[in-house]
């Protein structure tokens, strides 16, 4: 950045943040369409980018919340959580698709999530949270406010990935659920 004259930086800080703030943009798009190849599926791509956006609102209402302002390191700190949270939602979407393709039904294949796949993911995220936290420590302000939402970033998408992912998968295959016992019902019935 352009040191100088008070009003130097602070437009190129400003165009510095705006362009933070389209790289998130831009980068969502990336990752849709990079899940919905991986996944085959835009629905299941969806279920698995919704959470971390959601992620990036809540961080910006802490931020908010905090007092602090939008400057360079809480935008950063949001573009980032795209990439260190989508790797969390990513985890779970697989473990359901595994669950599922071992031949488990809807209920068995979402408490297949919560067992050691949460188990792991919690242990990430607290391994994580403990280093940004220690940056957060630092009495310079930079990085204590990095190392501060960069902890909360990690434990807002860890939530996110276990909660509302996998609330999505359970109502996204919900209709896949009901078919399956209407066959079984009719099945019964015609016997």
């Amino acid at each position: 950045m352009l040191t100088g004259k008070p009003v130097t930086r602070f437009v190129a800080s400003d165009r510095m943040q705006d362009e933070m703030q389209s790289s998130l943009l831009l980068g969502s798009l990336f990752v849709l369409a990079t899940l919905s190849i991986g996944f085959r599926s835009v629905k299941q791509a969806i279920i698995s980018l919704t959470p971390i956006l959601l992620v990036v609102v809540w961080l910006y209402g802490l931020i908010y919340a905090f007092g602090y302002s939008l400057n360079i390191v809480t935008v950063t700190i949001a573009t980032i959580s795209l990439g260190v949270g989508i790797d969390y939602c990513i985890h779970v979407t697989e473990r359901y698709r595994e669950e599922k393709e071992k031949g488990r039904d809807h209920r068995k294949a979402l408490q297949g999530v919560g067992g050691a796949c949460a188990l792991a993911l919690v242990g990430s995220a607290i391994s994580d949270m403990a280093g940004f936290s220690i940056i957060a420590t630092s009495s310079m302000g930079l990085f204590n406010t990095f190392g501060l939402f960069s902890a909360i970033m990690i434990l807002l998408s860890l939530i996110a990935s276990m909660v509302i992912t996998t609330a999505g998968l359970g109502i996204l295959h919900k209709d896949e659920k009901d078919r399956s016992s209407a066959n079984i019902d009719s099945k019964l019935i015609g016997e």
